[in-house]
């Protein structure tokens, strides 16, 4: 059987955590304000989207979002250019 992220240990805190990450993610997605992502979210989910795109995790939630902000933008760049390419 191939497994294509990490299983859940099952804990009502790691169901909650990842649920909290689905909502920062979408957040941030739609976010283009650090402050705006910060308030939306919580730490714990802010450290784990950095975590999962080998960001530093450390920091508060307002340098958190920026790091992840920061990252879509070089990303949403990166894609832009490739397709005017």
């Amino acid at each position: 059987m191939e497994i294509d992220q990490p299983v859940a240990s099952g804990s009502a805190s790691d169901v909650s955590l990842r649920q909290k990450v689905v909502i920062a993610e979408k957040a941030l997605l739609e976010s283009g304000d650090n402050r705006t992502l910060a308030r939306r979210s919580r730490k714990d989910a802010l450290q784990v989207l950095c975590q999962d795109r080998h960001l530093d995790d450390v920091g508060d939630k307002i340098e958190l979002a920026s790091r992840l902000i920061n990252w879509v933008r070089t990303v949403s760049s990166a894609v832009q250019e490739r397709t005017m390419i």
